[in-house]
């Protein structure tokens, strides 16, 4: 009776792992369809999959940004580039842990925006600026900025200015999309 429960426990983990492996196979196999695969940084020339351009990735860590700072991630866009996008999602949690998302815990919130680099330059000496993209003071968020048909330099930054005591622990996956209307044809 024992031997017989031990076989079932193992045939039991045997089909989870199994399971487990299919899907693993079928998500990579749906994200590659969809051109959200790892990627590496890439030069102007690098293409992907049938002479597509891969995405690169701009940010993909936990990071923590200190009471009354700001942290940047700088990009530029190869020459010739087109159609070209910032994509991703941030959430942002204060440093001590004792707070919980949510829109009504302002220790949470955190600004994110996305600058040329003459921009950045003026917001940098306090002076206005016009953003790309710019989420507002917020907990969370997702990013979707269109970025000019040109070689550019560019920042992502996570401003904490307004907070005067609380560090905020940001997780945050931030990609540079090369946009293309045949991979979305052939990706259904």
């Amino acid at each position: 009776m024992l031997a017989s429960r031990f076989r079932r426990v193992a045939s039991v983990k045997a089909q989870a792992r199994q399971a487990r492996r299919s899907f693993a196979a079928a998500d990579r196999s749906r994200l590659c369809r969809m051109g959200h695969h790892q990627q590496r940084s890439s030069g102007a020339g690098d293409t992907g999959i049938g002479g597509w351009k891969q995405d690169e990735n701009i940010l993909a860590a936990p990071f923590t940004v200190g009471p009354h700072t700001f942290r940047y991630y700088k990009f530029s866009v190869p020459p010739g580039s087109v159609n070209m996008a910032v994509a991703g999602q941030f959430s942002a949690v204060a440093e001590n842990g004792e707070h919980s998302f949510g829109e009504s815990n302002t220790d949470n919130n955190i600004e994110v925006y996305i600058l040329a680099d003459a921009a950045f330059s003026m917001w940098l000496h306090g002076n206005a600026a016009s953003p790309l993209y710019d989420s507002g003071l917020i907990p969370m968020g997702t990013i979707q900025a269109d970025l000019p048909a040109d070689v550019g330099t560019y920042y992502l930054v996570f401003s904490n200015k307004v907070s005067p005591k609380t560090a905020k622990v940001v997780h945050a996956t931030v990609r540079l999309r090369h946009k293309n209307w045949l991979r979305r044809v052939f990706a259904r």
